[in-house]
């Protein structure tokens, strides 16, 4: 029922790649034409990625069974493509579901080491993620506006202020993911951590 509610919503074309091996096409080909007979906007194209490496390592689909969806020019990558991918695909490119990241550091203009994420943050914007960086520092309140917020280029303990307002977002349903260098002591990070 949810696949056919969410196959509903295409009033447009919609087209989904998927990246297979020659031996796996067939899986995929009844897979997704039964997709395909609940709506005739839904399209996919297999990219057989033995055949066409060099067209699949362009595409970022150089593993078999991964995707990118693609509606109003809009797309989604889709790491492993099964139904409850597909569906959750064709809520976000058609409800414009804003994927954003909040990325907090000791200091959003310029952090020792910010340029370490430089390629990870370019291969985000790529996946259609927008990122809003800004500074712990004097952080009150989280916008749960986020599907992931990351902390990370955090120069020792981070302050007491800051830890509560990531604890906050977590405990109202937000995914967090600290990235930090484990130098010094760390007295009340550690006990955040040991807490969640």
């Amino acid at each position: 029922r949810v696949t056919a509610d969410a196959l509903a919503m295409l009033g447009e074309k919609f087209e989904l790649t998927v990246a297979c091996s020659n031996e796996g096409r067939y899986q995929y080909e009844d897979f997704l034409q039964r997709f395909r007979q609940g709506n005739r906007h839904f399209t996919y194209r297999l990219m057989q990625i033995d055949n066409n490496p060099v067209a699949a390592q362009y595409a970022r689909l150089g593993e078999h069974g991964a995707g990118i969806a693609a509606y109003q020019g809009k797309t989604a990558y889709i790491p492993k493509v099964d139904e409850a991918s597909i569906v959750q695909g064709i809520y976000d490119l058609v409800q414009g579901d804003t994927k954003t990241i909040r990325i907090y550091s000791a200091d959003a203009g310029s952090s020792p080491g910010r340029e370490q994420y430089h390629a990870s943050d370019d291969d985000l914007r790529k996946q259609g993620y927008r990122l809003i960086t800004s500074s712990l520092e004097n952080r009150g309140r989280i916008p749960q506006d986020a599907r992931l917020v990351i902390a990370r280029t955090m120069q020792g303990d981070i302050p007491a202020h800051a830890l509560e307002a990531l604890g906050n977002y977590y405990d109202e349903g937000g995914n967090l993911l600290m990235l930090l260098s484990g130098e010094g002591a760390m007295p009340a990070t550690r006990a955040f951590l040991k807490r969640y």
